[in-house]
């Protein structure tokens, strides 16, 4: 009895060496499947398929500037251009409102809209400051007129969201704003003053203060009158009938003094003459009833004064309360007044500045041109890739047929 033969280990191994030679033996399959796909793409490519043309405009930004300048008032403006973010641009000027720009613009003929326009646009950054605008398109001129058109939009919605100009519109309404602002708060300053009291509440306090500091003079001369008169008194006898030429003199003098007591007009004191004595006699009673009589004046004049200077005491804090509310309420409106005038001029010479800039942020370089030679479809590249899968095609079929025959052969030897 023989021994069965040992299983082979690899059941599954592949011969190279036959699937060339399978391979070779059905070139003629694979040569005749490549060329016609290839011959097929080409043709279609070349003469089936419509062609598109790609045209490209570029942008370039510039580097973001910083001025700072000085007003004829002395108030310092810094006056800088924003830096724009290059990487976020591309994806910003995709947006439909730029898109829209592009297609309402009168040069883009045949007409396009803007959902055809968004899936026919690519940008590209190179650098820190250049877009490379893209526009595909099957009309070649449209595709230039687009991708210009739509670079020149990108420029200027960069201008105006990044550049100095773009500052203007943006100014206008807000100097509108500081000018009414401006208007409103001069016309409340004016109505103000035309009922300001400051002036009128500073010179009844002023001249108050001057009275009261008067009255005080006063009263200091009354008291040391009538001390004066107190010593004399006590230093005439009363036994004797006349008066010395010592006291004679010195009660002349008092009476002179009493004359020159400080006068304060507006204090509502005792009229001096009512007080005055003449002094013409050197007669011990007579001369007593005058001392009387000057210090019943004098007593009347303390009063008087000390009445007044009471009043005062109490009118004059009040006056300065009312004036420094006046002064506060003034000064409040005249500060306002300023800084709305400080920041309506500040808006309006810094468009003035903005006006006279030329430099612009960001500025078309290159404008698109028609291109001659259509990008898409590309024959000869559809011929290579459709070659390529013929002869695919053809190898498989080639390794089927093999292994079905080889199959089938098997199959009747076991038969």
């Amino acid at each position: 009895m023989q021994n069965p033969a040992p299983l082979a280990l690899y059941d599954d191994e592949i011969d190279l060496r036959a699937v060339f030679q399978t391979l070779w033996k059905g070139r003629t399959l694979i040569l005749i499947l490549t060329l016609v796909a290839a011959a097929t793409a080409y043709a279609i490519s070349a003469w089936a398929l419509p062609k598109q043309y790609q045209a490209s405009a570029y942008v370039t930004i510039a580097l973001p500037r910083i001025q700072y300048l000085t007003t004829a008032s002395g108030l310092t403006l810094n006056i800088a251009a924003a830096n724009p973010d290059i990487k976020a641009i591309p994806d910003l000027i995709k947006e439909e409102t730029v898109l829209y720009e592009v297609t309402a613009d009168p040069r883009i003929a045949p007409a396009i809209s803007i959902e055809t326009l968004s899936g026919q646009i690519q940008v590209t950054t190179l650098g820190t400051s250049q877009l490379k605008l893209q526009v595909t398109d099957s009309n070649p001129q449209r595709a230039a007129a687009l991708a210009t058109v739509w670079a020149e939009q990108a420029a200027n919605w960069i201008e105006i969201n990044y550049g100095f100009n773009g500052f203007t519109s943006t100014l206008n309404d807000q100097i509108v704003v500081a000018k009414q602002a401006y208007e409103e708060s001069q016309t409340a300053l004016e109505n103000f003053a035309a009922i300001n009291q400051t002036p009128i509440l500073l010179a009844r306090l002023t001249a108050q203060e001057d009275i009261y500091t008067c009255l005080e003079k006063q009263i200091l001369q009354i008291t040391a009158l009538n001390h004066r008169l107190t010593n004399l008194k006590e230093q005439i006898p009363p036994v004797e009938e006349t008066i010395s030429l010592t006291h004679a003199i010195l009660l002349e003098s008092i009476e002179h003094d009493f004359d020159s007591i400080t006068s304060c007009d507006a204090a509502a004191v005792v009229s001096q003459s009512s007080a005055v004595v003449a002094l013409n006699t050197s007669d011990t009673k007579e001369i007593l009833s005058v001392i009387a009589s000057l210090q019943e004046a004098l007593t009347q004049k303390l009063t008087s004064a000390s009445i007044t200077k009471e009043s005062l005491e109490e009118q004059i804090p009040q006056l300065s309360v009312e004036l420094e509310h006046a002064t506060y309420q003034l000064n409040q409106y005249t500060q306002q007044r300023d800084q709305a005038s400080g920041v309506y001029e500040q808006l309006a010479y810094r468009k003035m500045l903005l006006l006279q800039q030329s430099e612009r942020t960001a500025y078309v370089r290159a404008k698109a041109k028609a291109p001659s030679v259509a990008s898409a479809p590309s024959p000869p590249l559809n011929a290579v890739a459709a070659g390529a899968l013929g002869f695919i095609v053809g190898a498989t079929a080639a390794l089927s047929a093999e292994w079905r025959k080889k199959q089938g052969a098997e199959a009747g030897d076991k038969v």
